[in-house]
């Protein structure tokens, strides 16, 4: 597989979010640490990642809850 193509299949890959801690900290499979002073990332209307780039998928938080 050539880079180009490896390079956009990783961009089809989502950024996956997972929540670290109840006071806000979230951290990101690209390797970016954020804080949300107010609920999740998604309510907060993140779509992607401001470090990566692709499109944010959060584990945990509201999103799942309901």
């Amino acid at each position: 597989m050539s880079e180009i193509a490896m390079a956009e299949k990783a961009k089809q890959e989502p950024c996956l979010w997972t929540e670290d801690a109840p006071d806000g900290g979230w951290i990101g499979s690209c390797g970016i640490r954020w804080e949300c002073d107010y609920e999740t990332p998604k309510d907060n209307g993140m779509n992607f990642c401001p470090k990566c780039g692709r499109r944010l998928e959060q584990k945990g938080g509201t999103d799942e809850r309901d």
